[in-house]
């Protein structure tokens, strides 16, 4: 499942990227059309599914992790996968310390981190 996650997150970049020099063409063009905001937000999903409160449930906030997301250096699968693996543990630790249950899913995900990698 995690392979999923990842490439959503590689999709939400690409998106982005893709979406922004369509609004950079439209700006320069003399057209009605007016394209005011592109956003994309797989991240929110995937933070959703796994359980991560929302922002009035912990006095902690989700734009770190958005934060963290936008400065990931090189976007690649292998630094994807990794920024993956450190939102389920912050978010399974965010849970804990808020006495919040951790859901199934995000327990597998993390199995799924801890297992020895096979080639």
């Amino acid at each position: 499942m995690k392979e999923h996650f990842v490439n959503l997150l590689y999709q939400q970049l690409r998106q982005e990227y893709l979406l922004s020099r369509v609004y950079i063409d439209f700006r320069f063009e003399e057209d009605e059309d007016k394209v005011e905001e592109i956003y994309v937000d797989n991240l929110g999903v995937i933070l959703d599914m796994i359980g991560y409160p929302k922002d009035d449930e912990t006095e902690l906030s989700r734009d770190w992790f958005y934060q963290e997301f936008t400065e990931t250096p090189v976007v690649n699968l292998e630094n994807l996968n990794k920024y993956l693996h450190w939102v389920c543990e912050e978010t399974a630790k965010c849970c804990k310390e808020n006495n919040l249950a951790i859901n199934d899913f995000l327990n597998s995900l993390i199995r799924e981190y801890r297992q020895p990698q096979t080639l």
